[in-house]
């Protein structure tokens, strides 16, 4: 198997600036964007995969088609395979099976990886979907393992996974992410009583690893550094020391225009 932190490199799933900090949909920039679905081979099959979900979600045997679909991705493609071992194996080192009786995921993107979990320990797969229905399951006292792509602060559980699989009378104690970006969410989703596992968890460590393999150069480090020290503070300077660049991002009709905004609005939060 493959070191994580190398795959998210090679498949651009991890991508770090050379320049100017990454504005994110939140409002917030940072020296680092994570595509946790390119894991599924690259971006062209990952981006295809959320298209046919787009486009036929609707249709009554969407969960079959899309369950072999990635099947089918697992069984083709090294990266993604491998991964997903990884998952299965991590679950199977940290979590009691025997308390296990479904796995679940959120649309979209937790798909890719809960589907071929579920498969692969030979257990039921729950589909949640963002208008809070789920596939044909009775949930009814049932343990459920959720697994994602990605942790941030974890509002997609607070929000949508958990009070779902209340409202249908399942409990969910445990999850598994492939990558939690370390930003608050583990501590989140504790005090809602979910406790969390993932195959990586960004730290400093993480970053110098990858610059000693050559994935990021002395300049990119320190920049992630500062980063990782302070979110606020990197914030505020990124907002100081660009002013020119942010007037043109603010012009009417930019796609970053709705994000400027809301930096903006978190700058003069924090000042």
């Amino acid at each position: 198997m493959k070191d994580i932190v190398e795959q998210l490199f090679n498949t651009k799933a991890l991508v770090v600036t050379d320049g100017t900090p990454f504005l994110y949909t939140s409002g917030e920039v940072g020296p680092f964007y994570i595509n946790t679905h390119y894991l599924y081979g690259d971006k062209e099959m990952s981006e295809k995969t959320l298209e046919f979900i787009n486009e036929n979600k609707e249709l009554h045997d969407f969960e079959e088609q899309l369950t072999r679909k990635i099947m089918n991705q697992y069984y083709s493609n090294d990266i993604f395979h491998d991964v997903v071992d990884q998952l299965v194996n991590l679950i199977k080192e940290k979590v009691n099976l025997n308390e296990v009786d479904m796995i679940s995921g959120g649309e979209r993107r937790d798909w890719f990886f809960s589907i071929p979990v579920a498969k692969l320990l030979l257990l039921p797969h729950v589909f949640i979907y963002k208008d809070h229905h789920i596939s044909n399951h009775i949930l009814d006292g049932k343990n459920l393992l959720h697994i994602c792509d990605l942790i941030n602060s974890a509002s997609s559980y607070t929000r949508d996974w958990k009070p779902i699989i209340n409202k249908n009378k399942g409990i969910i104690k445990e999850t598994v992410s492939v990558v939690d970006r370390n930003q608050g969410g583990k501590d989140i989703l504790k005090s809602v009583n979910i406790k969390l596992h993932s195959l990586i968890s960004f730290s400093k460590d993480t970053f110098e690893n990858a610059k000693d393999c050559g994935k990021i150069n002395k300049e990119q480090l320190e920049m992630i550094e500062k980063y990782l020290k302070d979110t606020n503070k990197f914030l505020l300077d990124f907002v100081d020391n660009n002013q020119e660049y942010i007037e043109k991002l603010k012009t009417k009709g930019t796609k970053q225009e709705k994000r400027v905004k809301l930096l903006l609005k978190k700058y003069y939060e924090l000042i």
